[in-house]
């Protein structure tokens, strides 16, 4: 959150002249989120019976997974431009093996189910906010070392 807050201040003291006149819009904290499975428009349409069977598929494989594995903590890794969409600021995260693997079981669920994008490289991030008032060629330019004073810190 502190990220947000130094970006929202000011992003030109960050991020230097290029970005004078940008804005930075945060994202509101109950939208801040680590997404583990992209699912697609078919989610919506299921039936009632089939959507409940994914939940209860879910909810098996919550409660079969150790508590402490999922519950390590993320080690910051960096800043960056989200793709596609390079006016989001996002942070990445390492991510311990026990959650890459409760991912992909969680991934294969929501497959079967015919409810989940094709699998891609997953990339642990949370997104933290826009930056508005800035050209394609501009955010290209971006770098990051300004936020390093506010990243928290890594394990």
């Amino acid at each position: 959150r502190c990220v947000a807050k130094a970006l929202e201040r000011c992003p030109s003291e960050i991020f230097g002249d290029m970005a004078a006149g940008a804005v930075f819009e945060p994202a509101e904290e109950a939208q801040m989120h680590l997404d583990l499975v992209m699912c697609n428009p078919t989610l919506e349409r299921l039936p009632e019976d089939m959507l409940c069977t994914l939940q209860e598929d879910l909810r098996r494989l919550v409660a079969a997974s150790p508590a402490g594995e999922l519950s390590q903590a993320m080690p910051f890794a960096r800043f960056e431009l989200f793709q596609p969409d390079r006016t989001i600021v996002v942070a990445q995260f390492k991510v311990p093996q026990a959650l890459t693997n409760f991912r992909k079981a969680a991934w294969r669920i929501c497959k079967a189910a015919g409810v989940a994008y094709p699998d891609a490289l997953w990339m642990p991030h949370v997104k933290l906010g826009r930056l508005k008032g800035m050209s394609r060629g501009q955010l290209n330019q971006l770098r990051f070392e300004g936020l390093a004073e506010s990243a928290p810190e890594t394990a």
